[in-house]
């Protein structure tokens, strides 16, 4: 009888590290490509040839996109312990431009200080605003035509100020292209029966620093605090979204343009779907750390409703985010490339505790940790619809629970509907365990006609340990590409049966992974089955 492994125990496989290189900015232009290197061997680090960026210079790696860890130069030598992203830093070598302190000279208050600066904007300059007690403003369209290049720092100095929103039909703030805001120690406050989120970013870019928080609007349409149009930029460093609501998006509604959130809180918004966050199809939204907890949806995505792009490079979405139906955490109807980070302790009442994948939507797990989200349904960590592709190359799913099948990992089938296009890639060193559904250790569930992917190329498994069980009366694992060393990787959640490999035509290398009875000698085919 074949020993069954514990899969945190460290085998004697083959185990290579992806290191990719991020460029750190939307205005750089080329590429350098990932490297893949085997455990315990070092990578020389590349330059920055491959990458152009005007009026910058390129001055280092680090592994966090704030530049706030380790430096690395060019040519140093590096051994990854993990999948490991390196983020290049840059150093500006273009004109400035000059800094205007815009003082209680130029006006009494922030509407006649805006008003100056309307009248008097020049390109390539920075206009700085240090805000008096109980500010008041209807709305601002920072906006100035056949100019670029602007910057408005609005700053509550020590101790913090506020601005009131006196309207309720405009945003407090419309950012135009080529205008840049920047907030610093301010507290925005909105309206409840407002009809406008309450930083509206068309084409040009809001920057909310430490000591920022946007609250208190209700906005009957999308984005309750910030809305994100006409390739905007919103880059969050810090400070909190709390407290608003939306039809969707009740924190941030990312339209088209890119959302880049570094640090900071997003809690306690909420919406009819995307309680945090909602992603369009033309929205990019890369997390690098913060966290977006406790937001809640009425229907779908409590944390993050994504049918955009989001690339989750750190961060963790987790700590309370809830939705009455699906993806507790995050619901994913675009691309989601996850890194590194945490999606943990969401709940849902239908399907996807953690995240659910749907319809023609693609997951790519590459790192970081899917753990402790609860379903009162199907799939407590991740639920992979019909149509859709989930694929898991490193980290872990662990300590989820549903109240139905797929403690860690549902993915959908249905009996007698032989191709129900629900896809799970597996590879690396993927790990799934300790995970429970309605019935005790339930980790990945393969319903009818469902199976999993072996990864190949960089992503073949290496290291990999998967707790599987199959629908009853169906036994297939993997339906073909898999190899007699794969058996080591996959451990059914039923101590009565056991994984085996099973050839196809004599192809040792290209047969099938089947679950048996443990006294059974010889597998049955999947014809004499079913």
């Amino acid at each position: 009888m074949q020993k069954l492994l514990d899969p945190l125990v460290a085998q004697e496989d083959i185990v290579f590290f992806k290191i990719t290189f991020n460029a750190n900015a939307n205005d750089v232009e080329g590429k350098i490509d990932s490297i893949n290197v085997k455990a315990g061997n070092s990578v020389k680090l590349p330059d920055s040839k491959g990458f152009t960026r005007k009026d910058y210079t390129f001055t280092c790696w680090t592994t966090d996109r704030r530049g706030s860890e380790k430096q690395y130069a060019a040519g140093d030598e590096y051994i990854p312990k993990r999948n490991t992203t390196f983020y290049a830093q840059w150093e500006r070598t273009g004109i400035h431009g000059p800094v205007v302190n815009v003082t209680d000279e130029f006006g009494e208050n922030l509407i006649e200080k805006l008003k100056w600066i309307e009248e008097n904007a020049d390109s390539d300059t920075t206009y700085v605003i240090v805000l008096n007690d109980g500010e008041t403003l209807a709305a601002s369209e920072l906006t100035y035509s056949g100019k670029s290049n602007i910057t408005i720092q609005i700053s509550g100095g020590e101790g913090g100020k506020s601005i009131n929103l006196s309207a309720s039909d405009k945003p407090l703030f419309t950012i135009g292209k080529g205008v840049t805001l920047e907030l610093s120690e301010v507290t925005l406050k909105g309206k409840e029966g407002n009809s406008a989120s309450l930083v509206y970013v068309e084409g040009g870019e809001l920057i909310i620093n430490g000591g920022v928080t946007i609250t208190g609007n209700d906005n009957k349409y999308n984005g309750g605090a910030v809305y994100v149009a006409n390739d905007g930029t919103f880059t969050m460093n810090g400070g909190e979204i709390s407290g608003n609501n939306a039809v969707l998006g009740g924190g941030v509604y990312v339209y088209s343009g890119t959302f880049n959130m570094n640090d900071g809180e997003i809690s306690n918004n909420t919406a009819q779907s995307g309680g945090g966050v909602y992603v369009a199809n033309d929205g990019t939204f890369t997390m690098e750390s913060g966290t977006i907890s406790g937001n809640k949806a009425t229907v779908n995505g409590g944390g993050v409703y994504n049918s955009g792009t989001f690339n989750m490079e750190g961060g963790e979405i987790g700590g309370g985010n809830s939705a009455n139906a699906n993806g507790g955490g995050v619901y994913n109807n675009g691309a989601f490339i996850m890194t590194d980070g945490k999606i943990s302790g969401n709940s849902a009442n239908a399907n996807g505790g953690g995240v659910y994948v749907d319809i023609n939507s693609e997951f790519t797990m590459n790192g970081g940790e899917i753990s402790y989200n609860t379903v009162n349904g199907i799939g407590g960590g991740v639920y992979v619809n019909r149509k859709s592709e989930f694929a898991m190359y490193s980290g872990e799913i662990s300590g989820n629970k549903a109240t139905g099948s797929g403690g860690g990992v549902y993915v959908f089938g249905v009996e007698g509907e032989e191709n129900p296009d629900s896809k799970f890639i597996a590879g690396g060193t993927a790990k799934v365990f300790e995970n429970n559904g309605g019935n005790g250790l339930n980790n990945v569930f393969l319903d009818w006609w469902s199976y999993i992917t072996p990864g190949e190329g960089a992503n073949v498994p290496n290291g990999m340990k998967i707790y599987v069980q199959t629908a009853e009366g169906f036994s297939v694992i993997v339906f073909k590409g898999a190899t007699k060393e794969m058996e080591a990787y996959f451990i059914s959640d039923e101590p009565n049966k056991k994984v085996i490999f099973q050839p196809q035509e004599e192809e040792q290398s290209n047969g099938q992974l089947i679950m048996i009875w443990n006294e059974f000698e010889t597998p049955t085919t999947p014809e004499e089955e079913i």
